[in-house]
C-alpha cells in the first residue's frame, strides 16, 4: 500500500500499548467477608470505649455533684425509667376506663323516663332525643346535608346512621298512578373502622344485604306518602359508624322517616322501625348484636303510631300468642318514636311541603267511582266481594273479570247517543 492510503494493519494499535492492558481482577468475595468482619469488631470495641468513658464521666460527675431529678447513666437505667413511663400510662387508661367502687353505673336512659322525649334547637342544629326500651335514640338535623330538602342522622351508642331526602324540583309535574320514590341504603367499610383490602379501596355497588334494607325502608314509606306527589325523590341512607353492639338497619327506617318527615314531600304520618327479639323467654326491644344472635324470634316491625305497616323475620316454632305479644311490643315502641318525630316537625325543624310538586287527584273522580254500579252492585262492593273467599287465583281471576266488565260499561257509556225516531223516519 502507498503512503496516501494508510494500511489496517498500520491504523491498529500494539497490544503492548497501556490503553489495551488488563484491569485488575475483581475481590474476591472472602475478603470482602473478612474486611467486613474486622471493620465491625473495630466499630464494637470504638462504641464500647465511648460508653466506659461517658460511664466513668458521669460515676465523677455523681461523686462531685448532687444527684440531677432524672439520672440516666447507662441502657439499664433508660429502659428502667421507659417502662416505668408505660405503667403509670397503662394505670391512667385503666383508672379512666374503671370507675372507682361506689361510682354509680352510666344511665343508658341519660335521666330521661321511658317513652318520653326531649327537643332542643342550636344555632340551626334541631336535636331530639327519645328513651324507648331502655336506649336513647339521638336524632339531629341542620348540621349535614342543608342543602337537602331534608336530612337527619339517628344515633345510639356509637352506630350512626344518616339519611337524606331529596326531590327533582326541575321536573314537570303530571299526573301518574305511582310513588316516583328511591330508597338507596349502604354501609361503608370505614363505619366499621376498615378499609377493604383489595387494589379498589372504596365501597362497591350494594350487597344483598344493603338491597334488603332498602327494602326494608322503603316498604313502610312508600304508601304513606300522599297520593298525587309526582316528583322524582331519593333516600339515600348511610351507615356512618358501627359500634358492633347496636343493629343499624332498624335506625336506618327511623333516619329515612324523619328525614322524610322535614322534608318538603307530603308525609302525613312518620312512621318508625324496631327489631323485636325473644332471648330466654324474654321480649327484648332493639337487641345486640349478640342478642339477636341468640334470640329465638327475630322479628322487624315498622308502622305508624296508630297501626302497623310492616313486619319481617323469623321464628323457631313460637307459639302464636308470642307473636302477637311481639307485635304488641314492638308498636308499643314504634307508637313513641313516631310521636316523637311528628311532634318534633310540627316544633319548626319540618319544611312546609313544596306545592308545585303536589298534584291531588280530583275528588269528582273519586265521586264517580264510588257511584258507579256494576250490574246493580256499587263499584266499591263488587270490588270487596271479588277480593274476599277463595284461593288467591280465584281472587285474582275474579278482580280481571270486574274490571273487564267496567271497561266495557265505561265503553258502553261513552257511546254517542243515537234517536231512534229519526233513524225511522230515514
Amino acid at each position: 500500500p502507498t503512503s496516501a492510503t494508510p494500511s489496517r494493519v498500520g491504523r491498529q494499535r500494539s497490544p503492548t500499548t497501556p490503553s489495551m492492558a488488563l484491569s485488575p481482577p475483581p475481590p474476591s468475595p472472602l475478603l470482602l467477608l473478612l474486611l467486613l468482619y474486622v471493620a465491625q469488631g473495630t466499630a464494637i470495641r470504638l462504641v464500647s470505649g465511648i460508653a466506659s468513658g461517658r460511664a466513668a464521666t458521669h460515676a465523677a460527675a455523681r461523686t462531685s455533684h448532687p444527684p440531677l431529678l432524672c439520672d440516666v447513666t447507662a441502657t439499664s437505667d433508660l429502659e428502667s425509667l421507659l417502662a416505668n413511663v408505660e405503667v403509670e400510662a397503662d394505670a391512667e387508661e385503666l383508672a379512666d376506663e374503671v370507675a372507682p367502687p361506689g361510682t354509680p353505673a352510666a344511665d343508658p336512659l341519660e335521666g330521661m323516663q321511658e317513652g318520653t322525649w326531649e327537643m332542643s334547637e342550636s344555632g340551626g342544629v334541631h336535636t331530639l332525643r327519645v328513651a324507648v326500651a331502655g336506649k336513647v335514640l339521638h336524632f339531629e338535623s341542620g348540621k349535614m346535608a342543608r342543602l337537602a330538602s331534608g336530612a337527619v342522622t339517628v344515633s345510639t351508642g356509637e352506630t350512626n346512621v344518616f339519611c337524606a331526602a331529596t326531590l327533582d324540583r326541575r321536573s314537570t309535574p303530571k299526573p301518574i298512578d305511582f310513588t316516583p320514590l328511591r330508597v338507596d341504603y349502604c354501609e361503608r367499610t370505614s363505619a366499621a373502622g376498615r378499609s377493604p383490602g383489595g387494589y379498589i379501596k372504596r365501597d362497591g355497588r350494594p350487597s344483598d344485604h344493603e338491597t334488603l334494607v332498602a327494602r326494608l325502608i322503603d316498604r313502610p314509606i312508600r304508601p304513606l306518602i300522599s297520593a298525587g306527589w309526582s316528583l322524582e325523590t331519593q333516600l339515600a341512607a348511610y351507615v356512618f359508624s358501627f359500634d358492633g353492639v347496636n343493629v343499624p338497619d332498624v335506625l336506618g327506617i327511623c333516619a329515612a322517616s324523619a328525614a322524610l318527615a322535614l322534608s318538603e314531600v307530603p308525609f302525613p304520618k312518620p312512621v318508625a322501625g324496631v327489631r323485636v327479639a325473644q332471648v330466654d323467654g324474654q321480649l327484648i326491644v332493639n337487641p345486640t348484636l349478640e342478642e339477636q344472635a341468640a334470640a329465638t324470634l327475630d322479628l322487624v316491625v315498622a308502622g305508624t303510631k296508630d297501626a302497623v305497616m310492616m313486619v319481617e323475620g323469623a321464628a323457631a316454632f313460637v307459639p302464636e300468642p308470642v307473636l302477637i305479644e311481639a307485635l304488641e311490643v314492638g308498636l308499643s315502641a314504634i307508637s313513641v318514636i313516631s310521636s316523637a318525630i311528628d311532634e318534633w316537625r310540627v316544633s319548626g325543624a319540618g319544611k312546609s311541603v313544596y306545592e308545585p310538586g303536589f298534584l291531588p287527584p280530583s275528588k269528582g273522580v273519586y265521586s264517580f267511582l264510588e257511584s258507579f254500579m256494576v250490574d246493580g252492585v256499587r263499584l266499591p262492593e263488587a270490588y270487596r266481594t271479588a277480593m274476599i273467599g277463595g284461593t288467591k287465583e280465584e281472587r285474582e281471576r275474579n278482580c280481571v273479570n270486574l274490571q273487564a266488565r267496567v271497561v266495557e260499561m265505561l265503553l258502553d257509556n261513552a257511546k254517542p247517543a243515537v234517536n231512534q225516531a229519526a233513524v225511522a223516519a230515514a
